[in-house]
């Protein structure tokens, strides 16, 4: 799912969820008197859908559709977690990802920090085997890349949405990550030829993070805390009263500890 935000006449918030930023399109031309703003959000996944889209609106002269882009760099940013501490013997990487980028940047990642990984699929036996070859690789003290996930990944990756990003998008010089702060070259901003629909760039905005008084999300989402580390957590943060983001999210990392530690009782 992807999320499209607009103003309304009232003054509130117009907020619509598309199944395809392509959906966008047509809710632009619907509303010619309208700003609408894309919110494209995810890893390399979805930035070749994002600048497909971007293509689209230069091609058919759309002026009133604007994007903001939150694409980020999967491999920055674990290089910034293993640059800063994050101590782990072997690594799964994510296999849709490496369906776009292949298998290169992770070696270039493995090899700089001598830490072995392989690209896994989603399925229980495509884990399952893929952490069968990382034990193995940890053994063997090999810090290179293996392909678990060989029906999609391509040890290249998807060289024609390769080509897409980088008609559109160029990387930032940093980009603001909750928990981290600013982290180096780890997301993706428009291209010169694409500025006009550049929405961050039209809209300005200061990003600053409130993170609630004794939450760890931060340190958790970095790996150096655990959620029940948390004085919060299971006490004045549960999925009934929210706290922090880890435990918001259907994705965090306090929710599925939380939900697990129910399930074992």
């Amino acid at each position: 799912m992807e999320f499209l935000f607009n103003r309304s006449e009232q003054g509130g918030k117009d907020v619509r969820i598309v199944d395809s930023s392509l959906a966008t399109i047509a809710i632009a031309k619907g509303n010619p008197s309208k700003k609408i703003i894309f919110f494209a959000i995810g890893f390399e996944t979805t930035t070749p859908h994002t600048a497909f889209l971007a293509k689209r609106i230069k091609e058919e002269g759309i002026r009133n559709l604007l994007i903001l882009s939150n694409h980020v760099i999967s491999t920055e940013i674990l290089d910034f977690l293993l640059t800063n501490g994050l101590k782990v013997d072997g690594i799964v990487a994510p296999g849709h990802v490496s369906a776009i980028i292949g298998a290169k940047p992770w070696e270039e990642v493995s090899l700089k920090h001598q830490t072995p990984m392989v690209i896994a699929g989603f399925e229980p036996f495509d884990i399952l085997l893929a952490l069968d070859h990382l034990v193995d690789l940890i053994k063997e003290k090999k810090a290179k890349v293996m392909i678990q996930y060989k029906r999609v990944v391509k040890p290249e990756g998807n060289v024609s949405a390769q080509r897409l990003m980088d008609e559109v998008f160029e990387v930032r010089g940093a980009f603001p990550w909750r928990g981290f702060g600013y982290v180096p070259k780890s997301a993706y901003k428009f291209k010169e030829d694409f500025s006009f629909l550049d929405a961050e760039a039209i809209f300005p905005c200061q990003y600053e993070e409130k993170a609630p008084k004794g939450c760890l999300c931060g340190m958790i989402l970095q790996g150096k805390a655990k959620p029940w580390e948390c004085k919060l957590f299971g006490r004045t943060c549960t999925p009934r009263t929210l706290v922090g983001p880890c435990m918001v999210s259907n994705e965090g990392a306090c929710l599925a500890y939380f939900r697990y530690r129910l399930a074992s009782r």
